[in-house]
């Protein structure tokens, strides 16, 4: 009976012991070396590690999104949005015009953290390549191998409306010192 109230009596201490976590996590860098990895809090309950934002590429950096959903916006315009602080610029092309003046959806009008390359891949949608001249800091696209353009049935071109043009006489100058 004496083993059992004392059994009784070390219960608590065998639970509490159990609770706590003793377990070490082993790096296999040594202490020297590690860098603690730097993280941004979005708002209260998300945190995203980050390397180290000073030394990366462009395209690569974290942006968050937020358009006014009142606006009818092209896919253009949330390009050039989330462009606008990043020193690049959308390619001006006949090509991607298609791409250019689609309505962007509007799910797509608030996105982030995300980074600035995946936004403009989401964007663009799955049959468009980007295409990044870093010497020009542009920003172009192309359509993935296997797919094509609706191509345009010439009727529907828009032709100039023809006017009827005729001949006007030269009209005379007169001159200080006569006609001309």
């Amino acid at each position: 009976m004496k083993i059992a109230i004392s059994m009784l009596a070390l219960l608590p201490i065998f639970v509490l012991t159990a609770c706590t976590n003793n377990s070490k996590t082993i790096s296999s860098k040594s202490k020297i070396e590690s860098k603690p990895t730097p993280v941004l809090q979005t708002d209260r309950y998300t945190i995203v590690e980050l390397d180290d934002p000073i030394h990366k590429y462009v395209l690569d950096q974290i942006i968050n999104i937020s358009l006014p959903k009142n606006l009818n916006l092209t896919v253009k315009d949330g390009m050039e949005y989330a462009l606008k602080q990043s020193g690049y610029s959308l390619c001006t092309n006949s090509d991607i015009n298609v791409l250019y003046e689609s309505t962007l959806p509007k799910v797509q009008y608030k996105m982030g953290p995300i980074l600035l390359n995946d936004a403009l891949h989401v964007m663009a949608g799955p049959v468009w390549n980007l295409d990044v001249n870093d010497v020009e800091r542009e920003i172009c696209f192309h359509l993935k191998k296997g797919y094509s353009r609706k191509q345009q049935p010439i009727s529907s071109v828009k032709q100039e409306p023809q006017f009827d043009t005729y001949q006007v006489p030269p009209r005379m100058i007169e001159t200080k010192g006569g006609k001309k």
